[in-house]
């Protein structure tokens, strides 16, 4: 693998520039995909969903299987019932963990992610792989940058960054 300096790496200020704060990334971006690579997908688009997460589980997070709870299994068979096993799976977990457990911090090994439940999104067209006690809509920090936010007398907005 190519060692990163500092030289090589690209600084993505969408947030602050729009459109043309992601030019040079998006470049990049464009460049490597068109370059000779070693890249392979973590699953067969083919394989059943509890196939793709054992894939998932072992190749990515370092685990060793998957436990479906009753719910979960539920699930599977509903998703092979309406014929949409086809769908990329995601997983929705902890931020702390490789695993499914906040308190295995870090890259643990040989653990078993646990499937709490399982989720079509048919529109956006994958299934969501819910694992430990998690929400899946992101939520405001403690201090929300809208309380720094301040509009003057002459429509100036200050505060955004």
């Amino acid at each position: 693998m190519k060692k990163l300096t500092k030289s090589s790496l690209i600084q993505n200020e969408v947030w602050a520039k729009g459109g043309e704060g992601g030019k040079q990334l998006a470049e990049e971006v464009m460049k490597k995909c068109k370059s000779k690579n070693s890249f392979s997908f973590a699953y067969n688009l083919n394989e059943s969903v509890e196939a793709k997460l054992k894939d998932i589980t072992k190749k990515i997070y370092g685990g060793k299987g998957v436990i479906f709870s009753d719910k979960a299994k539920e699930k599977l068979k509903e998703i092979e019932n309406l014929n949409l096993s086809h769908l990329p799976v995601i997983v929705a977990k902890t931020q702390y963990s490789l695993s499914s457990d906040p308190k295995l911090l870090g890259a643990p090994k040989n653990f078993k992610l646990e499937v709490n439940d399982l989720q079509i999104r048919n529109g956006a067209g994958f299934i969501v792989a819910v694992c430990g006690n998690i929400l899946l809509m992101p939520a405001l920090s403690k201090n929300p940058a809208a309380q720094s936010m301040k509009i003057d007398a002459n429509g100036k907005i200050s505060g955004l960054f």
